[in-house]
């Protein structure tokens, strides 16, 4: 703390000039910008008390400032990635253009400290971009799975024209057992010998938030295909993987409950609240604490029973 007059008045001198300043200044820029002379011992002096109290705050290359450095890039930079996804090199050099003094590689490590914060998502590598980029949205699963769906339209035409059907390339594709021998069909249904249910396998934990939502997206997929599939045996396979895949059924066929727009649907004329019977369960996933609605359950009126 200041003792004298003197230092009470260099004090709040300096603090006036910090505070005057767009960027953070060094001990040599504050001691020239003071309006009554003073010598650099005393402003070093009086900046160590002044960091000290919290005043002020020192930053990287014996620079001072008012305000924090880091939370300054950080708060530019949130605002940044929230208008477009941006890679390491193209954060820095906007990041640069605050003209704030700091060092190219004091802001590269800006996008590191940036990438651990909740509500920030990384987006891999894909196309023209050869690097992560950040965002504070998911990674748009369309620029990840376009290639893909082109890959799996070509294959599964392929397939098809040997016997493979759509379902069965779907179960290979999440891992639930191996494609059947070209040529040979899927079993008509009913008639067929019945399926030996096996256990669910182990799958191992996702990697990523792309992950996560790479499994929503198959698994919405075989929702649909579970939900147009006539064959009973059909359904009861697609089941199987769904739940490997960690989806859960939503109610049970026959099941009474109160309706509820969020998770059912009807062709009936019903209110929330309103009693209903499920005639088709839906499907609903949880992946790290969020539930994801897969499809809503289908009901009828109760009432009218």
């Amino acid at each position: 703390m200041a003792t004298n007059p003197t230092e009470e008045a260099l004090h709040a001198a300096i603090v006036e000039t910090i505070h005057r300043a767009r960027h953070p200044l060094t001990t040599e820029e504050i001691t020239r910008a003071l309006a009554r002379p003073a010598r650099d011992p005393d402003t070093r002096r009086a900046l160590r008390q002044l960091v000290t109290l919290g005043i002020l705050h020192s930053c990287p290359r014996h620079r001072y400032w008012d305000r924090d450095e880091v939370q300054v890039h950080l708060e530019h930079a949130r605002g940044l990635i929230a208008k477009k996804p941006m890679t390491r090199a193209q954060l820095t050099q906007a990041l640069g253009r605050l003209g704030t003094g700091a060092s190219k590689s004091w802001r590269e490590r800006i996008f590191n400290q940036l990438k651990e914060e909740v509500g920030v998502y990384v987006w891999p590598r894909v196309g023209v971009y050869r690097s992560d980029r950040l965002s504070t949205r998911p990674p748009e699963l369309e620029l990840y799975l376009k290639k893909a769906r082109r890959e799996f339209a070509v294959v599964s035409k392929r397939l098809e024209g040997v016997g493979v059907s759509r379902l069965a390339l779907l179960e290979a594709l999440v891992g639930e057992g191996g494609l059947p021998q070209p040529g040979l069909r899927e079993p008509p249904g009913p008639a067929s010998q019945p399926e030996t249910v096996r256990p669910p396998r182990a799958r191992p934990a996702p990697t990523g938030e792309a992950d996560l939502d790479f499994q929503r997206e198959v698994a919405e997929e075989l929702v649909f295909a579970w939900q147009d599939a006539e064959v009973e045996a059909a359904r009861q396979s697609l089941s199987r993987i769904l739940v490997n895949l960690g989806a859960e059924r939503l109610g049970a066929v026959g099941e009474e409950v109160s309706f509820d727009g969020t998770v059912h649907r009807s062709a009936d004329d019903l209110f929330p609240g309103d009693p209903a019977r499920i005639v088709e369960p839906g499907w609903t996933m949880i992946r790290s604490g969020r539930a994801r609605l897969l499809a809503k359950a289908e009901v009828t009126d109760a009432g009218s029973a």
